[in-house]
């Protein structure tokens, strides 16, 4: 089975931390991630629990909660 494309994403930012490598694979660097975050209000890189891009080049950011809660660790 071969998976359609289009809907993979790369995950640039895990629990708070940024995944250098991958963003460098998409062709983006910190300022650009910086500036889309800017655009989203997201705050910084560490109030993030999980930032992906897909292959349109959509970031989609998922915001740590400010507090902890057991079954849910993230606010779209």
């Amino acid at each position: 089975i071969c998976p359609n494309q289009e809907h993979l994403v790369t995950n640039i930012i895990l629990d708070g931390e940024l995944l250098t490598h991958n963003l460098k694979n998409t062709g983006h660097n910190e300022v650009w991630l910086k500036n889309e975050m800017k655009k989203q209000k997201a705050g910084k890189i560490s109030d993030v629990f999980l930032g992906t891009l897909d292959r349109n080049g959509k970031l989609i950011i998922y915001k740590r909660n400010k507090k902890k809660d057991k079954e849910d660790n993230y606010t779209v």
